[in-house]
This record gives C-alpha cells, sequence and structure tokens, in this order.
C-alpha cells in the first residue's frame, strides 16, 4: 500500500513540475504576441506553482516567477499610464 502512495506522489510532483514550465513559456509567448492579459493569466499560474508544487521550496524560482508577474503587471499598467496621458 505504501508503495502505491509515492508513486502517486511522484506522478504528482512530476506533473506539477511541467505544469508550472508549461505556464511560465506559454506566458512569454503571449507576450511576445502582445496579449499581455493573458500573459499575466500564465505568469500568475507559474507562480502559484513555483510556491506550492515545490516540496522543498526553491526560493530562486519563486522569486524569478514573482519578479516576472510583477514586470508584465508593469507593463500592462505602463501603458494604460501613456493612453491616459496622450
Amino acid at each position: 500500500m505504501p508503495r502505491n502512495r509515492i508513486s502517486k506522489y511522484k506522478i504528482t510532483c512530476f506533473f506539477f513540475k511541467y505544469k508550472a514550465d508549461a505556464a511560465f513559456y506559454l506566458a512569454k509567448v503571449y507576450g511576445m504576441k502582445g496579449n499581455n492579459t493573458k500573459s499575466i493569466e500564465f505568469y500568475q499560474q507559474h507562480f502559484d506553482s513555483a510556491k506550492n508544487e515545490r516540496q522543498e521550496k526553491n526560493r530562486k524560482l519563486i522569486d524569478k516567477a514573482r519578479v516576472y508577474l510583477g514586470m508584465a503587471k508593469a507593463n500592462v499598467n505602463i501603458s494604460k499610464f501613456f493612453r491616459y496621458y496622450e
């Protein structure tokens, strides 16, 4: 019985690791295409996955995800700012 639990745990970790990576790359693609709202959604998913999925909380990864999310949000807000003053 414990063997099945370990297997399920490993599969879950494997799935979440690649889910975070996929969200990161999708966010980059949407950002390059100019779809900033979709990009922010995927950066948020990447940040949430980095924060929650890893058993040994990798601080560098979490901080990197937080910075990318903040930069994406800032890009959207700066464009709104410039549109307001045009």
